[in-house]
Parts: structure tokens; C-alpha cells; sequence
């Protein structure tokens, strides 16, 4: 399970940059990613919806993959939170 979690935060970790935000901490096996700082971007917010949105893909993958690779249900999470509202999904 580490390894996984591990190749899947480093994948991750390198598209967050790509849509133009950090990481800035792993929890557990939560990924926590900021857009719009420390430098300002006029589309901080759809740049971070893209990236959970691919996450959130992402997940729904690896859970699909670890299901059949061990035969048994993985119950995954992704979230995206604003200033405004948390969209939450569950794969």
C-alpha cells in the first residue's frame, strides 16, 4: 500500500505543478494542493478544479485497478475546497 500511495503522490505531485499549484502537505494519505499562492493567478480556481477533477479520475483508476489486483472493494475519496463551497466525491 505504501509503494502505491507513494508512486500515486509523486504522479500527482508533478500534474499539481503542471496546472500550476504546490503541494503543500501530504496528511495521511491525503494529497493537499493551493492554487493562486504565493503567487496570484486570475484563474487559481479553475486551475484547481482541473487538477481535482484529474485526481479525483485518477483515483477512481487506481481504486478500480486495486479492486481487481486484490479482489475486494477500495473506497477512495477527493475533494475540492474553496473560501465558498467542498465538493466532495466518493469512487
Amino acid at each position: 500500500m505504501v509503494a502505491s500511495l507513494n508512486e500515486f503522490f509523486t504522479t500527482m505531485t508533478v500534474w499539481v505543478r503542471e496546472c500550476g499549484g504546490f503541494v503543500d502537505k501530504f496528511i495521511g494519505d491525503c494529497l493537499m494542493a493551493v492554487f493562486g499562492a504565493p503567487q496570484t493567478q486570475p484563474d487559481h480556481a479553475a486551475r484547481a478544479v482541473a487538477a481535482a477533477e484529474d485526481y479525483i479520475a485518477r483515483l477512481a483508476r487506481a481504486a478500480l485497478a486495486s479492486a481487481e489486483e486484490n479482489k475486494r472493494k477500495t473506497v477512495m475519496d477527493g475533494d475540492i475546497e474553496t473560501a465558498r463551497a467542498k465538493l466532495t466525491s466518493h469512487v
